[in-house]
């Protein structure tokens, strides 16, 4: 996409090594954890990274520093396992990249506040589903595989799959920098891309 060619963005997404039922305290255990591969879309190299515990200071130099960082769940999920489990200097509590969560902005368009998950209001809008109605694409595998597969030593598979999602949020993103929208339910729901427009 042309007017992102080249600029400081960088969309991510990570999987975890330990299931959830296996976490003492479920999703919140973002400190046990762990993570076995984070992934990456570079706009300003236009290519795909991945990252693990012993390249994780090259990552955060990345995810630090650029204009943005896009993903999906990033602000709720990602970047807490990050801070929980990649205890670097680096990462800064005033990094400079600013978080560009499709998930949040979807329930800031439907006035929602995003720190506060409510299943009734916030729910029913998972990346599998918006990114089919959107783009026409589907996840490969559900999220809860993944961490199976690390313990299993399927490493190979657990980074094909991460990265596949990060290509699918790179081509969500895309489009919401083109449309201003994302699909769910059949109905459009209005995304801001102005910052993203030359």
């Amino acid at each position: 996409m042309k007017e992102l060619e080249g600029k400081k963005i960088a969309v991510f997404d990570l999987e975890i090594k330990k299931p959830i039922d296996q976490c003492s305290k479920g999703w919140q255990s973002h400190d046990e954890m762990g993570i076995s591969c984070l992934c990456l879309f570079d706009y300003s190299t236009s290519r795909y990274r991945v990252f693990d515990d012993k390249s994780q200071s090259e990552c955060l130099g990345i995810l630090n520093t650029y204009d943005f960082v896009v993903g999906y769940n990033t602000v709720g999920f990602d970047w807490k396992v990050v801070s929980a489990t990649w205890k670097s200097p680096l990462l800064s509590p005033t990094r400079i990249s600013k978080d560009f969560d499709i998930l949040r902005e979807i329930w800031i368009s439907r006035e929602l506040n995003p720190d506060v998950f409510v299943p009734r209001t916030h729910g029913g809008v998972k990346l599998d589903d918006v990114a089919f109605e959107t783009i026409g694409i589907r996840k490969t595998l559900d999220g809860a595989t993944a961490p199976q597969y690390y313990q299993q030593g399927r490493i190979a598979e657990v980074i094909d799959y991460c990265l596949e999602d990060v290509r699918i949020e790179r081509t969500l993103f895309e489009y919401i920098v083109a449309h201003g929208h994302v699909i769910r339910n059949g109905k459009e729901i209005y995304i801001s891309n102005h910052q993203f427009k030359t």
